[in-house]
């Protein structure tokens, strides 16, 4: 509660937005200083949401991951949707007054998966 009055009132040092593993590091060592508004579950779509809700605080800082749900979700992952979510992502990111972090998506213990994150981290790693 503390973090979320001082950060709408003096802004915040970082924002982490993302899926469950983002969420599971809380605010990643940092006692006031920082946010976690990552979900589980949450898809690359759904991340750009929190975005929304990190702009309220007024972050130097915004840490991303995002992508690990879609290829792991129920629907069968469709690369050339998941770029445009992820373009979509970056791009209102970008409309921030934040550095932008992004985090590549982790290997898995899902062998499926792991087949298909290559190919989707090299997406992410050509958008702008």
């Amino acid at each position: 509660m503390v973090t979320n009055w001082n950060g709408k009132l003096n802004g915040l040092s970082a924002a982490y937005i993302g899926d469950s593993i983002t969420a599971g590091g809380r605010n990643w060592g940092s006692f006031l200083g920082a946010i976690n508004l990552a979900g589980d579950g949450y898809t690359v779509w759904q991340i750009e949401g929190q975005l929304g809700k990190a702009e309220k605080y007024s972050p130097e800082k915004i840490f991303i991951l995002a992508g690990t749900n879609d290829i792991l979700g129920r629907r069968p992952f469709d690369l050339n949707q998941f770029e445009l979510d992820y373009a979509s992502l970056l791009d209102r990111a970008q409309e921030m007054e934040a550095d932008i972090f992004v985090t590549l998506i982790p290997l898995t213990a899902d062998s499926q998966a792991n087949g298909i994150i290559p190919a989707a981290n090299a997406t992410i790693l050509r958008l702008p």
